[in-house]
């Protein structure tokens, strides 16, 4: 299952997440933690797409397809 949450800032997007994650027993990736760094600086693509990845590694289980269908960077630029 995958579900993508879209909005602006400060209408509920992390909290209908957890919501989500909860009902359905999934693993969250919020990502800002994804494309920030501490103070608010950008990572690099690379960076990104190995963030991104690993979250799939670490929770196969809970995302078998989408971890098998994502093992390049454009997959994963695909996906975000």
């Amino acid at each position: 299952m995958k579900i993508a949450i879209i909005g602006y800032s400060g209408t509920g997007k992390s909290t209908l997440a957890r919501k989500l994650a909860n009902f359905y027993q999934l693993p969250v990736l919020h990502l800002d933690s994804v494309h920030f760094k501490e103070n608010w600086q950008e990572c690099s693509d690379e960076d990104m797409n190995q963030a991104v990845l690993n979250f799939l590694n670490s929770n196969a289980e809970a995302a078998p397809s989408l971890k098998n269908k994502m093992q390049t960077s454009a997959d994963i630029k695909e996906v975000l």
